[in-house]
């Protein structure tokens, strides 16, 4: 069945991106990476970063960090991706000719569980995606396209400037502790949980064995705990100061390490993933969840080291 409606002049993909700034690089690369395949327009449903009715927003839309070239899209496009028609009849027969396809071939695609599916790379060039998308198998072959569009903004300046010369001066080695709402919530610490100590102590032991002299960067949202429990024989950089709105800096730091120890964070995985060093050592942790419901077979790379 073939059905036209004037109102919509060309095919869309749009992805709706919500939380942290991991996220929403998950979200934009899937997206992009269909985009390109259907060869249609690629738009972003940033509603969700709207304030609040108390003028607060529980996110920020941090993708503009980026000199991404893609456009947001207004909410009669979101609407009309989802839902075509106005027409009453028209809506109903849509719906049920809709219901019958392939959960993947649908207006509104919907992730089905955390691991990869390859079906989702079938969808249509109409398309509303929504989820996570955590694998780079959504998006591996067009690496060189995502390095582009996730080119930082404006040059590092200062304390930033200054730290990313000794990164490249040495045998660096990027170490990101999460713990803030992994800590406090308790939702959110009964599905992820915090990677335990013995997993950096084995990291760096690793690194230390398989690299020649080398110099760790530390980077937490609790740095002070860090300054505090982790203690390290090698010479040893604390990053501090990128706080609030300037905390995409320290992804920015951690791309330019020669090698990565990240935490089961997609904060962290995308400054892994993004560190352009042919020769990098990058170690995830083994167990990324403690819900064992959640599949993360696919959530590293091939190449990485998980522990």
């Amino acid at each position: 069945m073939n059905f036209q409606n004037d109102k919509v002049a060309e095919r869309m993909i749009i992805s709706f991106i919500n939380g942290g700034l991991g996220n929403q690089m998950f979200q934009y690369a899937f997206g992009r990476k269909l985009s390109l395949k259907r060869q249609t327009v690629f738009k972003l449903d940033i509603l969700w970063f709207h304030p609040d009715l108390d003028g607060t927003a529980f996110r920020n839309y941090e993708l503009r960090h980026f000199t991404i070239p893609i456009a947001s899209a207004t909410a009669l496009e979101i609407e009309k991706v989802k839902e075509p028609f106005s027409n009453f009849a028209f809506k109903h027969i849509f719906s049920r000719f809709n219901a019958r396809l392939p959960y993947y071939k649908r207006r509104l695609v919907e992730e089905k569980h955390f691991h990869f599916d390859p079906n989702m790379l079938n969808a249509s060039g109409n398309a509303y995606l929504r989820g996570y998308w955590q694998s780079e198998k959504y998006f591996a072959d067009i690496r060189e396209t995502l390095l582009k569009d996730f080119t930082f903004k404006n040059g590092l300046k200062e304390k930033n400037l200054e730290m990313s010369q000794l990164i490249n001066q040495s045998e660096s080695v990027s170490l990101h502790i999460r713990r803030a709402d992994y800590v406090r919530d308790k939702e959110v610490n009964r599905i992820l949980g915090i990677c335990p100590p013995e997993y950096y102590e084995r990291a760096i032991q690793h690194i230390a064995g398989n690299t020649k002299n080398p110099v760790f960067f530390v980077f937490s949202d609790d740095i002070e705990w860090c300054r505090k429990n982790l203690k390290l024989q090698q010479e040893t950089h604390f990053v501090d100061y990128n706080t609030g709105d300037a905390s995409y800096r320290d992804m920015q730091l951690m791309s330019l390490c020669r090698h990565n120890i990240i935490a089961n964070s997609s904060f962290s995985w995308w400054g892994a993933w993004l560190n352009n060093n042919p020769e990098k050592i990058v170690i995830a942790p083994a167990r990324w969840f403690n819900d064992s419901t959640k599949n993360d077979t696919d959530l590293s790379p091939e190449k990485w080291l998980r522990m």
